[in-house]
């Protein structure tokens, strides 16, 4: 039982510290879009970024509500 339970929260644990890195990662892409005068090239990569992370974010919000975070 104990063991079941520091597994979950290591879990847990893993999805908000990817939360976290995918605001770094967030953080990042505005801050490169947010220069002006980006290459439509960068600009269509930073679209592209930032689906991902939308992606991924989404995903660890609804594995924390399934887990009754």
């Amino acid at each position: 039982m104990l063991a079941a339970c520091v597994f979950q929260w290591a879990l847990i644990a893993s999805r908000v510290k990817t939360i976290l890195g995918l605001a770094l990662d967030f953080h990042n892409v505005e801050q490169t879009l947010s220069t002006g005068g980006t290459a439509p090239a960068v600009r269509t990569r930073c679209e592209m970024e930032m689906d991902r992370i939308e992606k991924q974010f989404d995903e660890c919000v609804v594995f924390l509500l399934r887990v009754g975070f």
